[in-house]
């Protein structure tokens, strides 16, 4: 399994955009990320490269939790 996201939860100030979001993506899949403008979108993928700090929850890549990177 390449990404791993376990229930995380996100957004800005106060405001969670995301709540317990979960999936796995393996190598060679296609992930489509679909919704309508404000819906979360960027902030997930901010939230898996560490650019928005998420509230709770975890992030693998390559079975490593993304918080023991530099």
């Amino acid at each position: 399994m390449i990404l791993n996201v376990k229930n995380i939860s996100s957004g800005y100030t106060k405001k969670l955009s995301l709540r317990d979001v979960s999936f796995n993506f393996e190598t060679g899949s296609v992930l489509c990320v679909i919704g309508h403008n404000g819906s979360g979108k960027s902030t997930l993928f901010k939230t898996i490269l560490g650019i928005v700090k998420k509230e709770n929850g975890e992030v693998y890549i390559d079975n490593e939790n993304i918080e023991n990177w530099n």
